[in-house]
């Protein structure tokens, strides 16, 4: 009672636990409906479409966070200082947008070599040129969070995925006759709509003004950072957009969906590292005194919510998974059980490496992801032979192997 009186007053009085709840609520909210969407997908569409629905959707997720270019965080970090903050966010716009729509061109025409089933998405033409306007709108997505976090205006982040969760549930009836081109154009639709009411909210509640060219001291000012978090950020995430493709080439689309729903429920933990790590980061960005207060506090509050939620997804997770059906339950419950314990090493891991981002110590945070990463993706396609829980095995060693080098780093450049 006491922890949670605590908590209590935490988020009420403290703007970083608020704008950290409110980005968790946000993920929440997608996680959840999510979980129905594909509860309704499982039910209309055949384990290998949403195989293969998966498999693209992770792919559009790498190039989203390829064409980052790091800069949302860079966005995040050099906005307090910023002559003019429409000009920032600006050329964060076109720069990501722009790098979108060439890697969503490269892909398809490189389809063949990368994965031949996902060459569906090339026919018709309108069905391709939509899939490039979709990497456009996804990237300008994730970025408009980071703006939305740098005005401390986190809530519009949860009706903005509240916006594009709904419409998501509602839309794979309207197209499931296309197989697992109806799902993406389910998810792609519904985030076109909430990108575009994004925007105008920008533009009306904060005062954006958008123009056509790029600032060039502002790029000049964040673009060693950006750089930076851009290698880290790729080399962070792409355990999670390859190892689909891994599953995929190695046991089938069947399987892929399999690892896509378990770790879309282990996703619900990982939602409360990623934003108190986020919020950290904001925070010590604005005013770099008391980090190793905010640090604590913001382990505390981690820490308190994520250590009760493993359990439960550990324990409970069979349920979870039998609402996706009696297969999603067999193959995937070991997988799960696995991913939810690594939820305390992710959680470490996000902390730490907020703490480094905020001191500049980008190119560590660069080197300790490189190697999680390369253990993760190494052992995956060794054991990949051997089912989804030898997946699993992988992805806890690889985040477990870090947690010692993150966690010593952070205590070094804390109080600096």
């Amino acid at each position: 009672m006491v922890t949670i009186t605590r908590i209590h007053h935490s988020i009420v009085h403290n703007a970083m636990h608020r704008n950290s709840i409110y980005l968790m609520m946000s993920t929440w909210v997608m996680a959840v409906l999510g979980f129905f969407f594909w509860m309704v997908a499982a039910r209309l569409y055949a384990p290998e479409q949403i195989g293969l629905a998966t498999t693209l959707i992770s792919a559009t997720n790498l190039l989203s966070f390829t064409s980052l270019l790091g800069l949302n965080s860079g966005l995040i970090r050099y906005f307090p200082q910023a002559s003019s903050r429409s000009d920032i966010v600006t050329t964060v716009f076109i720069l990501t947008g722009s790098a979108g729509a060439a890697l969503a061109v490269l892909l398809l025409v490189a389809m063949e070599l990368v994965s031949p089933q996902l060459a569906f998405i090339r026919q018709p033409v309108a069905l391709a040129i939509w899939f490039v306007a979709f990497m456009v709108f996804s990237v300008w997505n994730i970025a408009i969070e980071s703006a939305f976090i740098s005005y401390r205006a986190t809530v519009f982040v949860l009706l903005k995925n509240t916006v594009l969760s709904l419409m998501k549930v509602a839309l794979p009836l309207c197209f499931v006759s296309r197989g697992a081109t109806g799902i993406f154009l389910a998810i792609s639709v519904a985030t076109v709509v909430a990108v575009c009411a994004s925007l105008l909210v920008l533009v009306w509640r904060f005062g954006y003004r958008p123009t056509l060219s790029v600032n060039k001291h502002a790029l000049k000012s964040m673009a060693m950072f950006s750089f930076g978090n851009y290698a880290a950020a790729i080399l962070g995430n792409m355990p999670t957009m390859i190892l689909p493709l891994i599953i995929t080439n190695s046991l089938g689309p069947a399987s892929a969906a399999h690892y896509y729903m378990a770790m879309m429920v282990a996703n619900f933990l990982y939602i409360i590292p990623v934003a108190t790590g986020q919020m950290l980061f904001a925070e010590g960005s604005r005013s770099g005194d008391k980090l190793t207060e905010k640090f604590k506090r913001t382990l505390r509050l981690t820490m308190a919510l994520m250590l009760p939620a493993v359990l439960c997804v550990a324990v409970l997770g069979k349920y979870v998974l039998l609402a996706f059906g009696e297969e999603y339950y067999r193959e995937g419950l070991q997988l799960l059980q696995l991913l939810a314990i690594s939820g305390v090493a992710v959680s470490l891991n996000s902390i730490c490496g907020a703490i480094l981002n905020v001191r500049g110590r980008v190119w560590m945070l660069v080197a300790i992801n490189g190697v999680a990463s390369v253990l993760v993706l190494a052992l995956a396609y060794l054991q990949a032979s051997t089912g989804l829980t030898g997946v699993g095995l992988a992805w806890l060693i690889g985040n477990g192997a870090v947690v010692l080098p993150l966690v010593l780093a952070a205590r070094t450049f804390m109080s600096r």
